[in-house]
């Protein structure tokens, strides 16, 4: 017994800050989606070949070094008929490094960085639609708690309705249909909780799966929103986030990937130039020699000319359609900023306009309240401006989640920190 409740007492003294927490904010979400997420732990891989691919393309600049050895021993029958050679060994080392190669080696150094640039800004493409997508779940559990609370207070509403509608049928002054209408929307109301408490539980997993934690203990931290910040306090100027953007910096690359091609291929018509030492050791019938010899070689590629008129010609066109990319890039990338802060705008307008329109139901709630109680009315006119202020409410609600998903958008394409 003392031995469990003393690994009980470690076991909560070793638990992570993040297990005791009551729940996970956005930014906790985001990071550990980061960490976690298996889809950039496979883009983080990529990374790394692209990096060893760099380091292998470094080691042409080293020279090339090849040896071989021989030993060999005669047949016994043979050195009595003939005077051979009864054995020997032989080793050479010949060691070649390359001078000019008409580029090629450079070029191809160059081509290893910029793919290994490549493989980062594919990655921080794959990392900015990892965070928003969380933030998309996030803001949608934060919508659906929204709309809980939604139907608690409608419900509050109608519990005291009830009571007031059955004081009414017990004096007479009521049909027995008023309560009925009235308990049946009760019942509608539970029913919808029903439904948005699972859409709750399958959209935390969702996110837990997402973030890479377990999903039976997890929590999100805020489930109301706050008072949102205008969109203007997030402003950043269309040109200077075009620059800051991978699609834009991938399409530079792809230009100059296209350069470095076109280098490659005059660097083929080039002659190569190359110097080299060889040395070679023997010892043959017991006495050994040392000789060196140190030699360049020249390579001109003749018969290359044939074809490569038409692959450097190629290689310009390749380079020709890199520079239009770039331009159309840059073009689209202002248009998508210009897109997503137009929505932010929009979505933060949206906000104003249900928080008047919440305003006006709850007032004409509490007028049309007065009226059932003065018995001017209906229980059904009273419960259609109960589904009024639950609508304007709901409207608020996904005004909300609305705008802080377009917001996040808006920041991760224009990488406002």
């Amino acid at each position: 017994m003392k031995k469990n409740l003393v690994k009980l007492l470690v076991l909560f003294a070793f638990r992570s800050p993040m297990a005791l927490a009551q729940g996970y904010t956005l930014e906790q979400c985001q990071q550990l989606a980061v960490e976690n997420n298996r889809l950039l732990a496979s883009a983080r891989i990529d990374i790394s070949k692209a990096t060893e691919s760099q380091k292998e393309a470094f080691t042409a600049y080293f020279p090339e070094v090849s040896g071989t050895g021989a030993l060999f021993q005669g047949a016994h029958h043979l050195i009595q008929e003939m005077s051979l050679i009864k054995k020997g060994a032989i080793a050479a080392v010949n060691a070649t490094q390359p001078v000019f190669a008409g580029g090629m080696i450079v070029n191809k150094n160059k081509l290893a960085k910029v793919q290994q640039s490549v493989s980062q800004l594919q990655y921080e493409l794959n990392e900015r639609d990892i965070v928003q997508r969380c933030a998309e779940m996030y803001w949608l559990i934060v919508s659906l708690h929204a709309n809980l609370s939604t139907l608690d207070a409608a419900d509050r509403h109608l519990q005291e309705v009830m009571r007031q509608a059955k004081d009414y049928v017990d004096l007479g002054l009521r049909l027995p249909v008023d309560t009925m209408r009235i308990a049946l929307k009760r019942m509608e109301l539970k029913s919808s909780r029903f439904s948005i408490n699972n859409a709750i539980q399958l959209n935390l997993m969702s996110l837990a799966n997402l973030i890479g934690v377990e999903w039976e203990d997890f929590e999100i931290a805020d489930t109301t929103f706050a008072e949102p910040k205008a969109p203007a306090a997030f402003l950043v100027a269309t040109d200077e986030a075009v620059v800051t953007r991978c699609e834009y910096a991938l399409s530079q690359k792809q230009l100059e990937v296209s350069k470095l091609q076109l280098k490659m291929e005059r660097g083929k018509l080039l002659p190569t130039l190359a110097i080299g030492v060889a040395g070679m050791y023997a010892n043959i019938m017991d006495k050994g020699e040392t000789n060196a010899i140190f030699f360049a070689t020249l390579s001109v590629p003749i018969t290359a000319w044939w074809g490569g008129s038409h692959s450097i010609k190629r290689a310009k066109l390749s380079q020709a359609q890199a520079e239009i990319a770039l331009k159309d890039a840059q073009a689209n990338l202002r248009l998508d900023i210009q897109h997503v802060w137009n929505n932010a705008v929009e979505a933060y307008d949206q906000i104003k306009i249900a928080k008047e329109a919440v305003a006006l139901s709850e007032e004409n709630l509490r007028v049309y309240r007065d009226y059932y109680e003065q018995g001017t009315i209906h229980a059904s006119d009273y419960l259609d401006t109960e589904n009024l202020f639950i609508q304007h409410r709901d409207n608020l609600t996904t005004a909300c989640a609305t705008y802080q998903i377009r917001l996040a958008d808006y920041r991760s394409k224009t990488n406002y920190k």
